[in-house]
């Protein structure tokens, strides 16, 4: 009978996963362990890519813990694992990081939601590995915020955020600044044109923005301070000139949804009087008042509704006067409404939900 295949050790494992992630890069020259694996078939690097993405952490573990793999075994006090601290940690510490390498630049590749998702999973189980390694985090962080903003279902966002927030907490100060403000800049790129399939991608990474916040409350102060003044700048610049391009900048949904996330931050985490982000909601109102009336139109009517009910919602929720009833009663005095509708005008339902703009018929 045929004698089974000898076992491999995990620097061999992860020196056949390089070869994949790598596979039909021609720019990428294979060293010396990578020249002896050939896939022969694409069943055969579809059965190491399960094995590796699905087996490989456990794999790590036990042989990283050794025979304490089933005991105690040294943590942090959030309760993530040391593995820096487990008995063969040093034996096994270049085939980790070789692997957390290439899981980095694999999920940088990917574009298939599915796919997407089976590597954070990965990751996620990793990362007490990936924090023993401080010069990879930013990249894997990178990483992570582009999964985070990518089209990658629901499941892969919060996987991918649930890891930049442990990547935060764990890590020095200045990485969970990085951290927030990746989440920020990744969530106004991705919150541009949103429709109705977009529309709750948009909302979910709002979520998790807001949630960060919560985290450390005086830095989300800082960011959101400068922000909201950049928010503040673009307005005053339209006020200023009138002109096409600087009103462009502020009627458009990436400054809508940026306004309404502050908004939401606020009600969230500035309920008390005494609150950090309390002290932002005066110049978030004013931006909010401001940017509605920039152009008395009925063609933008649908955005200063939607600022109406952003007003609103801090109204209620911080409990504060703020006048919305000028900015309604005026929208019944725009010039557009005193016209007949012409006759060969079809009526069509709109989404008020996902305008800033009415365009014509």
């Amino acid at each position: 009978p045929p004698h089974p295949p000898p076992p491999y050790s995990p620097p061999q494992v992860v020196s056949a996963f390089r070869c994949a992630v790598h596979y039909g890069d021609e720019d990428t020259a294979p060293g010396e362990d990578d020249a002896q694996f050939t896939f022969t078939s694409g069943h055969v690097f579809n059965e190491l890519m399960q094995y590796c993405l699905g087996k490989l952490d456990g794999v790590f573990r036990r042989h990283v813990a050794g025979d304490a793999a089933g005991g105690a075994l040294a943590k942090k006090r959030g309760g993530l694992d040391r593995p820096d601290q487990w008995p063969h940690w040093r034996k096994h510490q270049a085939a980790v990081k070789s692997y957390l390498t290439q899981l980095v630049l694999f999920l940088d590749k990917l574009t298939e939601p599915a796919m997407m998702l089976v590597v954070l999973q990965q990751i996620h189980r990793l990362l007490p590995y990936a924090l023993v390694f401080p010069k990879l985090c930013p990249k894997l962080l990178r990483a992570l915020l582009r999964a985070w903003g990518v089209e990658s279902g629901q499941a892969g966002c919060l996987l991918a955020f649930a890891s930049i927030r442990t990547l935060a907490a764990e890590l020095p100060a200045p990485f969970a600044q990085h951290a927030f403000k990746g989440l920020y800049l990744t969530f106004a790129r991705n919150c541009r044109t949103p429709n109705r399939k977009s529309l709750a991608r948009v909302l979910l990474m709002s979520s998790c923005v807001v949630d960060a916040c919560g985290a450390d409350a005086p830095m989300a102060y800082q960011h959101g301070f400068i922000y909201i003044r950049q928010l503040a700048i673009l307005l005053r610049k339209a006020l200023q000139h009138r002109d096409e391009q600087s009103c462009r900048a502020v009627y458009n949904w990436q400054f809508v949804n940026c306004l309404r996330l502050w908004a939401q931050v606020l009600c969230a985490h500035g309920r008390e009087p005494k609150a950090p982000l309390r002290q932002l909601l005066y110049p978030l109102v004013q931006i909010c008042l401001g940017a509605s009336r920039l152009l008395p139109n009925i063609r933008f009517a649908p955005l200063r509704f939607q600022l109406v009910r952003t007003l609103n919602r801090l109204s209620v929720e911080l409990g504060v006067f703020i006048p919305v009833a000028p900015l309604l009663l005026e929208a019944f005095g725009f010039a557009q409404l005193g016209r007949p509708p012409a006759s060969h005008a079809k009526e069509r339902a709109m989404d008020w939900s996902t305008l800033v703009k009415v365009t014509p018929p």
